[in-house]
């Protein structure tokens, strides 16, 4: 039977959750896929919304959902996935797979303004996708489903404030010990990003840098191989003591399109140079799949 290893070196991720191969496919069909280690549903796109301190979540319309009497009241930006949350429970039980919630989006804009609410948004998002307890369950948004842990894509400019986030979650990690909890992040391939700060980076179990729609360092440019350096070498160094014993090391994972919509352009390349990057960082590169 299947078990996943945080440290194995042929993890794949794919998202879910807000493309038009979502209405194709099924949340369980990617985790029933062999070769779908981490499934990461998108996005929570907005920290409040129509002035209410609850955050936003947007996923697919092929996802059937409805709000809660509480959400009606509370947090118009939240809905109830019933169909979600089955299949995430399923996801974990059946096929031993981890189901992230991912922060962000493409151009979402997600500002922090001071360390009290990076705390505060952490424990609320804690709270609405964590285990049950801390938020009435009429807010959370896959019921009694439990998620494997909290990602971050941002590409907006504002990175302030969000390693604080980060530890917060990690201290909230470390109070569960029923099961692992993982911290991961998209940032764009340029090195150093401008949006997540490498004190956040540092934090998260897995990293894996967009390497398409980026002329600079996408994967078929000629600053791919100098930036997979600068990364991998960054990522390598930094050594946290909020990570947790699930990972020595942070996983550095290669960010590609899995079909060609998600890119604007053809993002691999020669595959020859594909294949001498992954050897040059053998043990240190994964794939991460967006679908």
């Amino acid at each position: 039977s299947y078990l996943f290893n945080p440290r194995s070196k042929t993890n794949i991720a794919a998202y879910f959750g807000q493309s038009a191969a979502t209405g194709r496919t099924s949340l369980l069909a990617q985790c029933s896929d062999l070769n779908q280690d981490i499934i990461i549903l998108g996005f929570l796109t907005a920290i409040s919304y129509n002035s209410s301190p609850f955050p936003r979540l947007e996923l697919s319309a092929s996802c059937p959902n409805a709000p809660t009497p509480l959400m009606t009241q509370f947090a118009p930006g939240l809905a109830h996935y019933p169909l979600l949350e089955e299949e995430i429970r399923l996801c974990q039980l059946r096929y031993g797979k981890k189901v992230m919630m991912s922060l962000g989006g493409r151009d979402k804009v997600l500002e922090l303004r001071s360390e009290s609410e990076a705390r505060g948004f952490a424990d609320l998002v804690w709270g609405l996708f964590g285990p049950v307890g801390s938020v009435d369950g009429g807010l959370r948004p896959f019921g009694a489903a439990v998620i494997d842990g909290i990602d971050l894509d941002k590409s907006d400019g504002r990175p302030a404030y969000w390693d604080v986030f980060g530890a917060q979650l990690r201290a909230r990690f470390a109070q569960d010990k029923s099961k692992d909890y993982f911290l991961s992040a998209a940032p764009q391939c340029a090195f150093p990003d401008t949006s997540i700060p490498l004190g956040y980076l540092l934090q998260c179990n897995f990293v894996w840098p967009q390497f398409f729609n980026s002329p600079r360092c996408e994967i078929s440019s000629d600053g791919f191989l100098d930036t997979l350096a600068l990364w991998s070498r960054a990522l390598s160094s930094g050594v946290s003591p909020l990570r947790d014993a699930s990972a020595h090391s942070t996983r550095f994972l290669v960010g590609l399109p899995s079909r060609e919509a998600a890119a604007g352009s053809d993002p691999l390349g020669p595959s020859d140079q594909v294949s001498v990057a992954l050897l040059g960082e053998s043990g240190r590169v994964y794939v991460l799949g967006w679908v």
